[in-house]
Order: structure tokens, then sequence, then C-alpha cells
């Protein structure tokens, strides 16, 4: 993960309830949502990306049903800045994301 930025976007957001942010670092995007005290549904607008790449992301998200100690799950897709996706967050949980451009 980088410490060092070069764009940040808040994406959505209310204070104390929750919040969806998304940081580039070259062509890396990393992309973080948190809820508060009650779940959300998350629309994550891709327009932030470059328009005609392509682009890999990993998704890693709190799954109950995982097998796993730590219960995330972890998908990979193919998006583009014309995608739109709804993620459901359950209450005091997240997301995140990283986003790499296909060569």
């Amino acid at each position: 993960m980088p410490t060092v930025w070069d764009e940040t976007k808040v994406l959505e957001g209310e204070i104390g309830k929750f919040a969806t942010i998304a940081r580039r670092s070259g062509d890396d995007w990393f992309v973080g949502s948190l809820t508060g005290n009650e779940r959300k549904t998350c629309t994550i607008d891709f327009n932030f990306l470059a328009v005609g790449a392509d682009y890999s992301a990993t998704v890693y998200s709190f799954d109950p049903e995982s097998e796993s100690s730590t219960k995330v799950k972890i998908e990979q897709m193919q998006i583009k800045a014309s995608t739109v996706l709804d993620f459901d967050i359950p209450a005091n949980s997240g997301l995140a994301m990283q986003i790499q451009k296909n060569l």
C-alpha cells in the first residue's frame, strides 16, 4: 500500500455514517468504504478511471460464510470507467479494493 498519493477523491460520505474514498498512486487506484452503526449499500461509479482503459480489481469484503479466520472474501473482477457496482456493506464493516490498469 502506497504512503504517498497522486490523487484523492471522496466518492460518497456522511460524517459519522459512511464514507467511500478512492486514492491513486501512479496508474493504480485504491478504494475503501466504511460504514458506521448501520448497513449501507455502497454504489461505486468508476468514472474516475481513464476512459478506454481496462482494469483488474481485487475486492476484499466481509463474508460471514468465509472459511478464513478473518471472514474476508477476495474477488477478482474486470472493470472500466463506465462500470457502476453496488456493494452491500454490513454495519461497522467495510470493503477495500485495489485497481490496476491492464497492460
